[in-house]
């Protein structure tokens, strides 16, 4: 006697994460997220038109650049930014490009033609983050742009604190940033690593800069002393500073992968009524919502 699970096609014993969860990243957990998504008529318009938006968007730039996916809790709006941020990126999974398993379960000829032209012409690097968790708002007052910049230094693997991150940049655009980590070890008795991280990470930083050019840091606290009570403002222009920075024209290679990589950021606020797409050029996408 045949019962239900024999007929379906599906793995009726897989488990399936109720709540889908921004870290969530290993290979395996985004494998199943995107083989086990089914994508409903209008979702699928939606992807077709933020898509076709994004693949035409160098030949006909605009300033909507910001994408805000709109719905009741429950009603696919983590999935829908997530999967987005998957076949953009198009990583491997388990032996196949994430986009070639999307097209797979949207089987939309149209999105599937934009999709593969992005993937082609505008390589796209994402820095996926949830706005909700505790560890990435640090004041309730706190604007987006700040929680935004912190994602992209974690992502490029800068250090999250503003003057070091800054430090480390400069350092890096110079070419100077490998003596500098290397010397940490030796200076602080301590993997740069963990020295940028605590309370002491800016006299870590100062004491290395001593032992590197003590004629412009003449103490080991120098340059901590230096920055005294400065209050850096992170704007928006700050997120593009950091992103046109990581591929200079002149100068060692830096950060981003090519120079014709775009950026785009997805922030999610879980429990709510709305996710946030924030592409980090002005050559990417216009708005679009879905419920």
């Amino acid at each position: 006697m045949k019962t239900i699970g024999d007929i379906l096609s599906r793995d009726l014993t897989k488990q399936i994460e109720e709540v889908i969860q921004v870290n969530q990243t290993d290979e395996h957990s985004v494998y199943s997220e995107i083989t086990e998504y089914v994508a409903t008529d209008r979702i699928k318009e939606h992807y077709r038109e933020l898509l076709g938006a994004m693949a035409e968007a160098p030949s006909t730039p605009t300033e909507s650049v910001g994408i805000w996916v709109s719905g009741f809790f429950g009603s696919g709006k983590s999935s829908f930014a997530k999967n987005l941020g998957y076949v953009l990126s198009n990583p491997e999974l388990l032996g196949e490009r994430a986009s070639e398993l999307f097209k797979k379960q949207v089987k939309d000829k149209r999105a599937s033609e934009f999709l593969d032209l992005i993937n082609v012409k505008i390589p796209t690097e994402v820095v996926m983050f949830d706005v909700s968790k505790g560890s990435e708002v640090r004041r309730a007052e706190e604007k987006i742009a700040e929680i935004v910049y912190r994602a992209l230094l974690s992502h490029l693997d800068y250090a999250t604190d503003y003057d070091v991150a800054e430090l480390e940049i400069e350092l890096e655009g110079q070419g100077k940033l490998d003596e500098f980590v290397a010397l940490s070890q030796e200076v602080n008795n301590r993997d740069w690593q963990m020295a940028r991280k605590g309370a002491m990470k800016l006299n870590h930083a100062s004491a290395i800069l001593h032992r590197m050019n003590p004629s412009v840091f003449p103490a080991a606290d120098s340059w901590a002393k230096s920055l005294g009570q400065r209050n850096t403002t992170i704007t928006v222009e700050t997120l593009l500073i950091v992103h046109s920075n990581s591929q200079p024209e002149d100068g060692p290679a830096r950060r981003s992968p090519s120079s014709s990589t775009r950026w785009a950021a997805t922030s999610h606020t879980a429990q709510t009524k709305s996710k946030i797409c924030v592409p980090l050029s002005n050559t990417l996408a216009q708005s679009a919502t879905t419920t």
